[in-house]
């Protein structure tokens, strides 16, 4: 039977701020392929953030939106799989 290792993350986000988020996210996955995790999850908008998001207005949602998976965010994400396959 094959296997393969997998981790779920949580953590505290930044509201807003994808790119301090971007950064959590990378060094998470920095260390779990450095012990063998091939599947990582992590929660719904966390680069965005997500219990300001009722708060702010239709265009600061907009703000934050991004195509996938052209968008800056989804690029790098799918960057980050490719470099550690996973």
């Amino acid at each position: 039977m094959d296997r393969i290792r997998a981790a779920a993350v949580q953590f505290q986000h930044f509201p807003g701020d994808k790119r301090q988020n971007l950064q959590l996210v990378t060094e998470f996955v920095r260390k779990a392929a450095a012990q063998g995790v091939r599947l990582i999850t992590f929660p719904e908008c966390c680069l965005s953030g997500y219990w300001h998001l009722r708060k702010l207005s239709l265009a600061e949602l907009e703000g934050l939106a991004e195509p996938i998976p052209d968008g800056e965010c989804a690029q790098e994400l799918l960057r980050l799989a490719s470099k550690h396959n996973i």
